[in-house]
């Protein structure tokens, strides 16, 4: 008698990994916040990230604590988000998986809530509570005319044509992921190969304020943005 695979063992197999995966990470992390308890854990932070930069992160021992709790923990979804994500075999999931522990990671810091926020309580003493007066009013505000997302700018701060762009131009290409905008020429000639900007996420090099050197009108006025007419 023959023998062929078993039905679902693919399946079985992935969540079998996936389970010792999930079990690896977490005892990984119960054996950090044990350091962490006892005071010998050397967690930090990667260069650069401001949201510790208070010396109370690092001088006092319960936000000392506080802070490297949060970092041992994210390390671990991380690790499994990206382990489960690599096994899953589907690109696109793994990426979502990522994504998602990402965002969970970052809502999650401790300098997101008031009480975990050394700086939040320095100020709020510092201004006799009128800070958290001013944020609760900030947090109704929000929620009454912004869809509950905190406000960045007050309303009505951008004037299309002082702080916002105008410039004539058109979508030459559009897919999921992005859209190729392309300028219409200001002078009469222009060169025949364009310049193709892919701008970081904050668009700093371009912006469209008349007080401050704008790299975009440059372009466009030097001839060096836009292809020339076909014929």
């Amino acid at each position: 008698m023959t023998t062929g695979p078993i039905p679902g063992g693919s399946d079985v197999r992935r969540a079998a990994g996936a389970a010792g995966l999930v079990m690896r990470a977490s005892g990984q992390l119960g054996l950090e916040l044990t350091r962490i308890a006892l005071g010998s854990s050397t967690a930090e932070p990667a260069a650069g990230d401001r949201r510790f930069a208070d010396p109370a992160w690092t001088a006092n021992p319960v936000f000392r604590r506080i802070k490297q709790g949060y970092l041992a923990s994210a390390d671990a979804l991380s690790t499994i988000a990206d382990g489960l994500g690599s096994a899953g075999g589907d690109p696109r999931r793994a990426e979502l998986a990522v994504f998602a522990a990402n965002v969970l990671i970052s809502a999650a810091a401790p300098t997101n809530f008031p009480l975990c926020n050394p700086a939040a309580i320095k100020r709020a003493f510092d201004t006799g509570g009128l800070s958290v007066a001013r944020g609760l009013r900030n947090f109704a505000a929000d929620i009454r005319h912004n869809g509950g997302m905190p406000s960045m700018v007050p309303p009505g701060a951008f004037q299309v044509g002082r702080d916002l762009a105008i410039s004539p131009g058109r979508v030459v290409a559009r897919d999921a992921v992005a859209e190729v905008l392309q300028y219409s020429p200001v002078t009469p000639a222009v060169y025949q190969r364009p310049v193709l900007v892919v701008p970081p996420s904050y668009f700093h090099s371009m912006k469209v304020t008349f007080d401050k050197f704008r790299f975009g009108e440059f372009r466009l006025d030097t001839h060096c943005c836009q292809r020339a007419a076909a014929g």
